[in-house]
């Protein structure tokens, strides 16, 4: 059975985690967001100029 001080001591220990956290996901999902408009936008190029080939795109 864990000691009371313990299960505090945990708890601070997740919501540190988490508040460190918070940040760096927000930027990496934007990051990520941004990412995946600049793809559509090369779709919407391509189907625009009728291009032949798509361009090689990574995701």
């Amino acid at each position: 059975m864990r000691h009371n001080g313990q299960i505090m001591g945990s708890e601070a220990q997740v919501k540190s985690a988490e508040q460190r956290l918070k940040p760096l996901l927000k930027e990496k999902v934007c990051q990520w967001i941004c990412r995946m408009a600049e793809k559509l936008n090369m779709v919407r190029i391509f189907l625009w100029k009728r291009i032949d080939e798509l361009p090689e795109v990574q995701v």
